[in-house]
């Protein structure tokens, strides 16, 4: 998409195409950083569930594993931690299916812009004339 609009910032009358197709590249660069968000906050849901674990006891009677002091605690995290991820990577899912859809409909408007820009071009050149 970047290389598209670079080829349009070169030609002339090209300011209205591009600012059509801005919309879309919000769309997409908001998408990429939730996904970064989402990937940081798995991150941190791995660490959380980490000190989980090694908060819960260990014994070789059964059972073999028992809550710890902070065990609760940690599982409240993680389960914060997990909920954030989800819906973290939800929006980024969303906002890629928003950018997807308003480029479509972008690229739909081009050639209709292109049209009239020319029929104006036409008429402007006639007058001059």
């Amino acid at each position: 998409m970047l290389a598209f609009l670079g080829s349009l910032a070169s030609k002339d009358h090209a300011s209205e195409k591009i600012a059509m197709l801005a919309s879309p590249l919000i769309w997409f660069a908001l998408g990429v950083g939730l996904a970064v968000a989402s990937a940081c906050l798995f991150a941190f849901l791995n660490l959380a569930l980490a000190e989980l674990s090694r908060s819960r006891g260990k014994r070789f009677q059964y059972p073999f594993v028992v809550p710890g002091s902070r065990s609760n605690l940690w599982s409240w995290i993680a389960g914060c931690w997990r909920a954030l991820m989800i819906v973290s990577a939800a929006a980024s899912f969303v906002s890629f299916c928003e950018g997807v859809w308003t480029a479509k409909q972008a690229f739909e408007r081009l050639p209709t812009i292109s049209a009239q820009q020319a029929a104006t071009d036409q008429v402007m050149a006639s007058h001059r004339r």
